[in-house]
């Protein structure tokens, strides 16, 4: 769903700033392409690396300035979609390294027990299909193909797995599915199997310190039971042990001074404070239909926020309540 791409950090930066330039256009979370982080351990970091091969480089001192502008800002790595700056570099998993070996022995090794999608290097290629030069680096090229709008399976579990790269430094994480139904298996199933990924139980309470799931009132006014009582008599069902999750129940939307009408709270989608991912048919699983997804742009993602995350909402607020398995 999002290509990870490990990228020798000489290879970034050996070609000089246009293949540079190039390269980092087709780069980002709107681009479904990332750089992982390689290598990331306590005493061996990517971005030391890099910060010494543009320092080795033959770049001119413009050239390293542009270059060091794009990946650090205020002498800091660049990680996080703030001031609208894409994100482009992830951190990944923790990965092993073995300093007695290059960079490129030790991304072999690594590729073949991780979910890396390629490997950008400087000069070296093999027979493998792996390794792309970052002087050959085309979007057309097999190893960077990517859909912004893949079709995937309609499983909870597997996109939850799927999107953790994109969520990895969220503060807070929504939901929004108007037809959620919390007595129905196919939804209990997708929310329970979305919050039961490694990097929602591990970052809960440790930097992600609020998930949040929008409903709809007219699901459950229209088959006539209550919404709360329902979802707490099911907290087993749908949220894993130690985690909680505030469920926020809304109206149609509120009346405006310039307008009576009304609108259907009809969006299903998912968003963090930074970034956010539309499901074309709901957070529900299925095993015969799969579903769309997307990224959403910067003025989709900001009206989501907009609507559901403001001290003044766009849909009218009928209760909040958070449970906890």
């Amino acid at each position: 769903m999002f290509k990870q791409y490990a990228v020798e950090p000489k290879g970034l930066v050996g070609s000089g700033e246009r293949a540079f330039a190039a390269f980092w256009h087709l780069i980002g979370h709107t681009k479904g392409r990332f750089i992982v982080e390689y290598p990331r351990t306590p005493d061996v970091g990517w971005f030391r690396l890099l910060a010494q091969a543009i320092k080795e480089s033959d770049l001119s001192p413009k050239e390293r300035k542009k270059i060091e502008a794009k990946i650090f800002r205020n002498g800091l790595p660049t990680k996080n979609k703030m001031n609208n700056v894409e994100i482009k570099i992830v951190k990944g998993r923790i990965r092993s390294w073995d300093s007695k070996k290059d960079w490129i022995e030790n991304v072999k090794r690594e590729k073949a027990t991780s979910p890396l999608d390629g490997i950008i290097s400087h000069e070296y290629i093999d027979a493998s299909g792996d390794f792309l030069l970052m002087e050959d680096v085309d979007e057309d090229h097999p190893l960077l193909k990517s859909s912004r709008t893949p079709r995937v399976a309609r499983s909870g579990s597997w996109i939850g797995k799927q999107v953790g790269v994109l969520f990895e430094d969220a503060n807070s994480l929504s939901l929004v599915d108007s037809y959620f139904d919390p007595r129905e298996l196919r939804w209990k199933a997708f929310l329970n199997g979305f919050l039961n990924n490694e990097w929602i139980l591990q970052r809960y309470g440790r930097g992600l310190n609020q998930i949040r799931f929008h409903c709809d009132i007219k699901v459950s006014r229209k088959k006539g039971y209550d919404f709360k009582s329902v979802v707490i008599s099911n907290r087993k069902q749908l949220i894993p042990k130690g985690v909680s999750v505030e469920f926020c129940l809304w109206d149609k939307v509120r009346k405006s001074q310039d307008s009576l009408r009304k609108e259907e709270m009809h969006p299903r989608a998912i968003f963090s404070d930074q970034v956010g991912l539309s499901i074309d048919w709901g957070l529900d699983e299925s095993r015969e239909y799969d579903t769309i997804c997307g990224v959403l742009d910067e003025e989709t993602h900001k009206d989501f926020i907009l609507k559901f995350e403001t001290q003044d909402p766009k849909f009218e607020p009928l209760c909040r309540f958070s449970v906890t398995a």
